[in-house]
């Protein structure tokens, strides 16, 4: 008798299973049909089981009016590293049940059905986990998981293609702000990822994102660098011509961006590659931080062969279309102006400033200057911008100017960021302060000079940081001079 009650609960038990399953089953079945579920028959009666707890139905469904980001829905179509999306996903996790799935039974422990009057099914124990929502329960809307992805967002591409071409032509400036570097890949990407898009199209984005890509990193943008650099090993097996271009100028440039910590003795092979890809390539403003950086890899020779190197070097820049490049690839080529040629010499300082008003250089004396060879485009010039702000900040009630010499030419993107950052101290423009730029030897920026209150060079170096203890040390005794003349 034993073995027969037992075999009786374990048959009630299968067939508790095999009816919820059935049911939940039949509301999938009606409801893909498009009738509404109802698991209950007419006169049926369930009074001994307890309706289970549901689940929560809105969990596995994506919400309201999701779509798919633009910038992943790019991905995949160009080569990305990354899976491409697939639109609205669903919020479970993989496996999840939906509504209306078997649930995790337990056999009951109580009398088999039939035991009851009238062969009801068994109550369910409280103890045991929560069942599934009974069959008329809402399906959650989850798609299977062997779904294809989902389409990209269908997008007008000529109106994509204007305003791409609008934004890419507006000021270097205005290219700058995050939002514009967000807004605009987020553009391009959904062109590259459109089926409507011909290659012609979808090439022009792609180069498009490039470019934007790279100005954010030049102007400091270490999430654009990321970008650029993910961007560029994602296309590498693009046959287009001007995609393999970009990308071997991002393999150039990322050399060099590890210029300061690569062993001294690697630094000649280092150049040689440079100087090889340069001779190679159409040069343009985008290697205008390559240029720099070069510069702070030749500084890194022992001097005797620097010279050499800035000549090679400065040949292939010069003959650049761009102005700024071609400027200082003709500055590479001057001769050297060696620091103990220049130490203790007088400092002639000539030009005009943003506001076109002359420089009284005469009117400096009694001061400690600190004369800034700089550019909008130098990395390392915006880099340590904040740094000269703080030490302005500090010392200029105390004796200190500063004086900033842009080897900029264009006038506009300069006062533009003169605006933009607040810079407090005038700022040389134009032809003048070029040509002092090449009496005192200055190759590359940024370039700093720190000159005595009798108008003389005490230093020359291209870091705030290493001058900033003796401008403290010089602002002192300039302040102990002029209180013993009172």
């Amino acid at each position: 008798m034993r073995s027969d009650a037992w075999m009786n609960r374990l048959l009630a038990a299968v067939c508790l299973l095999a009816t919820v399953a059935f049911a939940g089953c039949a509301a999938r079945d009606e409801q893909a049909r498009g009738k509404p579920s109802d698991s209950k028959k007419p006169g049926a009666k369930t009074p001994d089981s307890p309706k289970p707890a549901a689940k929560d139905a809105t969990a596995a469904q994506p919400a309201s009016g999701e779509t798919a980001k633009p910038a992943d829905a790019a991905k995949g179509n160009q080569g990305d590293a990354e899976k491409p999306a697939t639109g609205d996903e669903p919020a479970d996790t993989p496996g999840a049940k939906s509504a209306g799935d078997a649930p995790d039974a337990k056999p009951s422990t109580d009398k088999p059905a039939g035991d009851k009057p009238g062969g009801a099914a068994p109550a369910a124990d409280p103890t045991d986990k929560p069942q599934s929502p009974p069959a008329d329960a809402p399906a959650a809307d989850t798609p299977p998981a062997d779904a294809a992805p989902a389409a990209p967002p269908k997008i007008d591409v000529e109106a994509h293609m204007r305003l791409i071409v609008e934004m890419v032509n507006r000021p270097r400036p205005v290219r700058k702000t995050p939002d514009f570097v967000a807004q605009f890949i987020a553009l391009a990407d959904e062109v590259i990822a459109s089926p409507d898009a011909s290659p012609g199209y979808k090439s022009t984005a792609l180069l498009a994102k490039f470019k934007v890509l790279h100005e954010a990193a030049v102007d400091g943008n270490a999430e654009a660098q990321t970008a650029l650099v993910k961007l560029a090993d994602a296309e590498r097996e693009n046959k287009g011509r001007r995609a393999a271009e970009f990308v071997r100028f991002v393999d150039a440039e990322r050399k060099l961006l590890d210029v300061k910590t690569v062993d001294a003795a690697a630094i000649p092979k280092l150049l040689e590659e440079t100087k090889a890809y340069l001779a190679a390539e159409e040069l343009s403003n985008r290697h205008l931080r390559m240029a720099q950086l070069a510069t702070d890899a030749v500084d890194r020779l022992p001097e005797g062969e620097r010279d050499a190197w800035y000549k090679s070097l400065g040949e292939q820049f010069a003959r650049s279309v761009d102005l700024d490049l071609a400027y200082i690839g003709q500055r590479f080529g001057k001769p050297p102006v060696p620091p103990s040629a220049l130490l203790g010499k007088p400092f002639d300082l000539a030009g005009t400033t943003t506001g076109n008003e002359a420089l009284k250089w005469e009117n400096y004396r009694d001061k400690i200057v600190l004369v800034d060879f700089w550019a909008t485009w130098c990395t390392l010039c915006l880099d340590q911008e904040p740094r000269l702000k703080d030490v302005h900040a500090k010392y200029a009630a105390r004796g200190l100017e500063l004086v900033g010499v842009s080897i900029d030419t264009n006038k506009e993107d300069l006062t533009r960021h003169l605006r933009e950052h607040e810079i407090p101290w005038i700022t040389l423009f134009g032809k003048e302060p070029q040509e002092v730029a090449t009496k005192y030897g200055v190759r590359g920026v940024p370039t700093l000079f720190l000159i005595d209150a009798e108008g003389k060079i005490l230093m020359r170096s291209n870091s705030i940081a290493e001058l900033e203890p003796h401008i403290k040390t010089h602002v002192e005794a300039l302040e102990k001079k002029l209180a013993e003349k009172k």
